[in-house]
């Protein structure tokens, strides 16, 4: 089977799944792709919390009293105990994650000496205080083993008979962690507590998840989902010879498709793919200034943007001057490079250069049809 990774990125409504969608139309019988789905775990969990708001595109941005409690998930089961479907679903993920970095050869780093067991701290305690003033006797009944131990609030990860097993008090750990992520994610109100589901999808995806378990979280779930699911195809269907995998919304460098060193399959050039909307504010470049004030999921691609627009405005002056807003064009990409020339802007939002990343065929297109 021969795969190809192409990944998309651009600002909202630029026109990604419509490429996306006229890629698989114009695919041949033996092809076939599947979609990279970083944000489809924060979908899951956004429409336990928002119910079926949270997958709602179009009121994704509208505000909800959101307590605690239901950004939990919270329900009572049999009016007995509390079953919290949010942790549950953590959970899972946590499992998942980790099974697929410890299968790596570097798995040995990771943990410590015979024991096989892997402990990442989540939040210290200088960070819980806040939450105890805030949240009061709701917070104090959480926190109160880890003021009591003066410890912080940490994930255990056991690897016992190749097999991921979390530590009892992960759950607890977790709902300390959500308790962070409602801190994080909501504003009060004199009638509640309030918060979108994109806002609550981007503060589980990067501050707390990326922020305290692992940056690469996200993304090494995605591919992998994606990378089993082709080879299915590839098993499944004798017709198919080609797959591609494509990411239609890429947020962060470690979000682009490895770019290729990994020698199981056969493999194209990754190819990224920078989508503008055909609108004037979208050719005018970022100043650091401006770029300081966006959320971090939305800094990889502003950088890019700045530095496809200063690409064209050195080999394509006249399309600037003459209000053409239009181009089609593909050249080298180097992430390192990249990483280098915008290393300030990585580190003011703590982004790290990942590794397995490096050349790409960058192809920079205005999507004129869905305007």
């Amino acid at each position: 089977m021969i795969t190809q990774n192409i990944a998309f990125i651009g600002r909202q409504r630029a026109g990604k799944d419509f490429s996306v969608a006229k890629l698989k139309s114009q695919m041949k019988q033996n092809e076939d792709m599947v979609l990279v789905r970083f944000a489809e775990p924060l979908k899951t969990l956004s429409n336990i919390v928002f119910g079926e708001f949270g997958k709602d595109e179009d009121i994704k941005d509208q505000f909800f009293d959101i307590s605690y409690q239901k950004m939990l998930g919270e329900i009572l089961v049999e009016g007995k105990y509390p079953f919290q479907p949010v942790i549950y679903e953590l959970e899972k993920l946590l499992v998942e994650f980790y099974n697929q970095l410890f299968s790596k050869e570097a798995v040995s780093s990771f943990l410590n000496g015979d024991t096989k067991v892997l402990k990442v701290i989540l939040l210290e305690l200088e960070q819980l205080e806040s939450l105890k003033k805030l949240y009061s006797l709701e917070a104090h009944k959480l926190l109160s083993t880890y003021f009591n131990n003066e410890e912080p609030v940490s994930l255990k990860v056991f690897f016992q008979q190749g097999n991921v097993v979390l530590g009892d008090d992960t759950r607890q750990a977790l709902k300390v962690l959500m308790l962070y992520a409602h801190y994080l994610a909501t504003h009060v109100k004199s009638d509640g507590i309030y918060t979108s589901p994109r806002i609550f999808q981007q503060v589980m995806g990067t501050d707390i998840f990326r922020t305290f378990v692992h940056p690469d979280f996200w993304a090494l779930i995605g591919y992998r989902r994606a990378e089993n699911k082709a080879f299915q195809l590839s098993y499944t269907n004798d017709d198919i010879d080609k797959v591609f995998i494509i990411s239609p919304d890429v947020r962060f460098p470690n979000e682009l498709p490895p770019s290729y060193e990994n020698k199981s399959y056969k493999n194209l050039p990754s190819e990224l793919n920078y989508i503008f909307r055909q609108s004037r504010e979208n050719f005018l470049p970022m100043s650091f200034e401006e770029i300081k004030l966006l959320h971090p999921s939305e800094v990889f691609q502003e950088l890019l943007r700045n530095y496809i627009l200063s690409y064209v405005e050195d080999n394509f002056p006249t399309i600037f001057t003459e209000n053409k807003l239009s181009f089609s064009f593909e050249l080298k990409f180097n992430l390192k490079d990249f990483y280098c020339k915008y290393r300030k802007e990585f580190e003011y939002f703590n982004i790290p250069m990942p590794t397995e990343r490096g050349n790409y065929k960058l192809i920079a297109r205005v999507n004129h049809e869905n305007n």
